[in-house]
């Protein structure tokens, strides 16, 4: 039998402590193909498969996946779920406790007679949505990202709203696999624009406005991720996902010499926090290295090797001293603002404090 895909639904349970009665809704059933990766494309409705599901190994008697963190093995005829148990008060000594339950099965293709195999043998076209997940799995991004252009001019010509902002998603993922940062940054614009217009869930915006925050915290533009940051927390009155934001947010004020520690501690007193309360949560790596947003230019990307086999040359007999690095910080941005007039700001320049 031919495995058709992994069918997914959801189940939720609320109810209140002070009732004896309880709510349980059903979603529909949604079959996702087996295909490797992370689940982007399920229908609008399904938003709770949407980047939480990632398909990690796939063979005909079973499926390993990935769901919301959590690694699970779906096999024929042992379907799995993922639980997850929540309360939040409601109003003084009342909770609301939410249950949800996400099911998984695999589904195969029921077995035809010999004649009937041999009518419906005739081979599909490949659509250009199957080209373009050939050219990813082969690795081959640069003609990938070439047709997911293609068809996001489609989905913004069908004004396909929902498929706009996963392909915008989908172009982030190949910038980056590409190494292409500065084109990222003209991505991440359209994503907020898009996601200005409101056409889309608070509860998808909130989560979406994270992720573009995420990119620009990659590419060290801590300040439109800070911005994004703080639109996503005035979309949403949840004390667990506030507090994510918030460390987030603070980890931008580690990160650099910006203000963010001000809106921080104004935030936190509004709300009767402690900023001392997030610190003790927060894990620093010991080798942490702050670094110049202006590193992410077009002007610093293009003359950066050139600079560097200069300073490589100059300090070629140096090598093994203990001041090394400082030594060649030091040559590096003499080089980058005489040769290049860029003022770059040094990892030993910017990390003043010691975070560990």
């Amino acid at each position: 039998m031919k495995l058709l895909g992994i069918k997914v639904k959801q189940e939720i349970t609320e109810a209140l402590t002070n009732s004896m009665h309880s709510q349980t809704n059903v979603s529909q059933e949604y079959l996702i193909p087996p295909v490797i990766g992370r689940v982007k494309n399920a229908p609008q409705a399904a938003t709770f498969i949407n980047n939480k599901l990632n398909l990690m190994n796939i063979k005909e008697e079973r499926i390993i996946i990935n769901y919301n963190g959590e690694i699970i093995k779906v096999a024929k005829d042992e379907p799995a779920r993922y639980v997850d148990e929540n309360r939040v008060e409601v109003q003084k000594g009342i909770y609301k406790d939410t249950r949800t339950i996400v099911y998984f099965e695999l589904v195969y293709e029921e077995e035809q007679p010999a004649q009937q195999q041999e009518e419906t043998k005739e081979e599909k076209p490949k659509t250009i949505y199957d080209v373009r997940v050939e050219m990813y799995d082969e690795g081959r991004y640069s003609e990938c990202r070439d047709i997911t252009k293609r068809v996001l001019e489609m989905a913004i010509s069908d004004r396909n709203y929902k498929d706009v902002i996963d392909f915008r998603l989908d172009l982030l993922e190949l910038n980056a696999r590409l190494d292409e940062a500065y084109l990222n940054r003209d991505v991440l614009k359209d994503l907020s624009n898009d996601l200005a217009s409101g056409e889309i869930g608070e509860n998808d915006r909130l989560e979406l406005y994270r992720t573009i925050a995420k990119n620009y915290m990659n590419l060290n533009d801590y300040e439109m991720a800070e911005k994004c940051y703080r639109k996503a927390l005035s979309l949403t009155d949840r004390e667990d996902k506030i507090k994510a934001i918030l460390k987030e947010i603070y980890m931008i004020s580690l990160r650099r010499m910006y203000d963010s520690e001000s809106f921080l501690l104004s935030y936190c007193a509004k709300r009767k926090d402690k900023l001392e309360e997030l610190e003790k949560d927060i894990v620093l790596p010991v080798d942490y290295v702050a670094h110049d947003p202006i590193e992410n230019t077009r002007e610093f990307q293009e003359v950066i090797g050139d600079a560097i086999k200069k300073v490589d040359s100059l300090l070629k007999n140096s090598k093994g001293r203990p001041d090394y690095y400082q030594m060649y910080y030091r040559k590096l941005t003499e080089v980058l603002k005489d040769d290049y007039n860029i003022d770059w700001k040094s990892p030993e320049k910017l990390s003043i404090k010691k975070l560990y």
